[in-house]
């Protein structure tokens, strides 16, 4: 009975994780939204119908400058997302090292280390970036785990 109670407990613990990361990813896509490719390309860009004639010159060089604005834009987008998740992800995993409640404590962390991972992925392309602020996140987690231990 005490394996099943536990069992119960670290799959409710996952589930609410899942929602929680969920939430926030759905909350920030909904208040900030990521750019639209229309917006710097025009349409025309994305097919050509079969009867037409080659792109010239003017128009690659067009589409070229439209798409790097985009990925420009793209890039902007999933940075910012990125300075949201992680430090919202770390005050989560902080917080569930504070909590007695098992459950509590693997949707705190598992949702604070779900976000970090998602910022982390989003924003791959920014290495430095990434890696200065995943070493600050290392020592302020270390920190905290070692203020919970000695407690």
């Amino acid at each position: 009975m005490i394996k099943s109670d536990l069992f119960v407990k670290v799959i409710f613990g996952i589930v609410l994780a899942i929602l929680i990361v969920s939430f926030l990813n759905v909350g920030i896509s909904l208040f900030y939204e990521r750019p639209e490719y229309t917006a710097f390309c025009e349409e025309q860009f994305f097919a050509r119908p079969l009867n037409e004639t080659e792109p010239n010159r003017e128009e690659i060089t067009k589409q070229r400058g439209c798409q790097e604005n985009f990925n420009d834009a793209n890039k902007k987008y999933d940075r910012i997302i990125f300075f949201i998740l992680a430090p919202v992800g770390l005050m989560l995993l902080i917080a569930g090292t504070f909590i007695s409640s098992l459950t509590i404590q693997i949707m705190l962390m598992g949702s604070g280390f779900l976000n970090v991972v998602i910022g982390i992925v989003r924003n791959i392309e920014s290495r430095l970036e990434i890696f200065i602020t995943i070493g600050i996140l290392i020592v302020i987690g270390i920190i905290f785990v070692m203020k919970k231990l000695n407690d």
